[in-house]
């Protein structure tokens, strides 16, 4: 059996709702009409029944259907047709603005054709659902693609076992650190950081508790800076570096200080160190002014280069380039 259309009339008019009314016999098998002569009405049958469309008169004993429309709001959503007996084109557009699918002018022909004009505004109604249901899904995906995006750039630029920035990270913002601190004549350093024993380490505990301690490496480094443009990534394997824009010589190496130190105190085991029982790191500093005479890889260099330095001296140490 086919569900009947249910159609909420609204009208205080005895002679109007009797039009109404004939104009929907012979159609019995598709509409179930529903009269209320008032607001207050309508808001009873309203709390028991949710009807397929609202047909309501403007002015009404007890208020206006309009006034009627934005009461309901919070009702989940049918489709509303506003009637009237005079053409004011501001009510029309006042109406239309407040969310009625519909605005007509009573009129003998107007209320005879009421199946037609509810099949019509029903279709329409059907229309303005689907492509609801449709926008709302196109924002769902769009949402659920802006959130990978923003996973994809995550991978994209943060280390997945450490959680600091990855090595293309580094040479990006790197060279946008050489290029703002050569445009401003500021300088610019770096801190390269080399784990100390840390191949005896894995040979030791094994490479699962070898990626462990990277991962507890890692945040200790990022403690120690404090300043938004800092920056600390993995460099490779055991190897991290840090970015520090607007320091000079002196600044670089109180950072590496409290870099050592603070890994240092972490107190990690480390029973195959020859200089401790606990992880320690090895650091190198170089500063510099960028210039156009300059290549921003020689700063690199010449952290590396102080790194292995440190290395050759005993390690649990930084060198100055």
């Amino acid at each position: 059996m086919t569900k009947k259309t249910v159609v909420l009339l609204v009208e205080d008019n005895e002679g109007h709702a009797k039009l109404v009314a004939n104009a929907f016999k012979g159609f019995e098998d598709r509409f179930l009409l529903e009269i209320a002569t008032t607001l207050n009405e309508a808001r009873k049958y309203l709390s028991n029944t949710t009807p397929d469309i609202i047909i309501s008169d403007m002015v009404l004993p007890d208020g206006r259907g309009l006034d009627f429309l934005l009461q309901k709001r919070e009702v989940p959503q049918f489709p509303l047709v506003i009637m009237t007996s005079f053409g004011d084109e501001k009510v029309a557009v006042e109406t239309m603005k407040a969310g009625a699918l519909d605005y007509f002018v009573k009129s003998d022909v107007a209320l005879k054709a009421m199946p037609r004009i509810v099949d019509r505004n029903l279709r329409e109604w059907g229309h303005i659902v689907k492509q609801t249901r449709i926008d709302e899904e196109l924002k769902r995906l769009n949402e659920q693609l802006v959130e990978a995006n923003k996973k994809l750039e995550h991978l994209a630029n943060f280390d997945v076992l450490t959680e600091v920035a990855n090595r293309r990270n580094f040479m990006d913002t790197f060279e946008k650190e050489w290029k703002r601190s050569r445009r401003n004549k500021l300088p610019l350093s770096l801190v390269m950081i080399d784990v100390d024993f840390f191949k005896a380490y894995n040979d030791n505990y094994g490479h699962q508790a070898g990626d462990e301690c990277l991962k507890k490496i890692a945040p200790l480094l990022k403690e120690v800076l404090t300043r938004p443009g800092d920056m600390v990534a993995r460099y490779g394997g055991e190897e991290f570096v840090v970015i520090l824009p607007e320091t000079n010589l002196e600044g670089t190496t109180l950072i590496a200080e409290k870099l050592r130190k603070k890994v240092e105190s972490g107190q990690i085991p480390h029973a195959a160190s020859t200089i401790s029982d606990y992880i320690t790191i090895s650091l190198g500093t170089a500063t510099t002014i960028p210039s156009i005479r300059k290549k921003s890889d020689s700063l690199i260099a010449a952290a590396d280069e102080a790194l292995y330095k440190a290395k050759r001296s005993g390690r649990n140490r930084y060198e100055v380039s």
